[in-house]
């Protein structure tokens, strides 16, 4: 099971970051502003992140493993969503295997699946561009691996609830 971080919480404090502690005048807080005000704290001018941030980010994977209450061993932070993607699709996938997800979503999702030869299955959006969830659930088969809804969707911006997604995940 993947635990996603959503809340916000005190953290411990911890060592900053290769690079970031050269930067003159800066320090990285740790306080009650949970985790955005601690993202926020380690944003860099785009001319500066190449030098100055961690290839690793040990710091930023350690505030999210302490958010869910693990360890940063088991954390990634990747630039952008199609690495990550790329690294579920490799482990949990192949070409006996399918994703489910709908028409009119990120991409990246597609081009990841015809790339590593994993067939995609698609249903259509609702009439709002919206997951069409009910439609996703009777898509289900015994090759369905991985179910894919990005909320708030790319590219229509349509946002489903928490209580839906909820709902939705205790019918998978």
């Amino acid at each position: 099971m993947i635990k996603v971080s959503t809340k916000t919480a005190n953290f411990p404090r911890f060592s900053a970051p290769i690079g970031l502690e050269k930067r003159k005048n800066s320090t990285l807080k740790m306080s009650n502003t949970g985790i955005d005000g601690v993202i926020q704290q380690l944003i860099l001018p785009p001319r500066k992140i190449n030098r100055d941030l961690s290839s690793d980010f040990l710091q930023l994977r350690n505030l999210l493993a302490f958010d869910v209450e693990g360890t940063a061993e088991n954390v990634i932070v990747e630039n952008g969503s199609e690495s990550i993607l790329s690294y579920i699709f490799k482990a949990f996938c192949d070409s006996e295997k399918e994703i489910l997800t709908s028409e009119g979503t990120f991409i990246g999702v597609y081009l990841l699946a015809q790339h590593f030869n994993i067939p995609c299955v698609r249903v259509p959006l609702t009439k709002n561009y919206a997951f069409n969830l009910p439609l996703i659930l009777q898509s289900v088969t015994n090759n369905t691996k991985i179910i894919y809804i990005s909320n708030p969707n790319n590219p229509t911006g349509t946002l489903l609830e928490k209580e839906q997604l909820e709902a939705f995940l205790a019918q998978v």
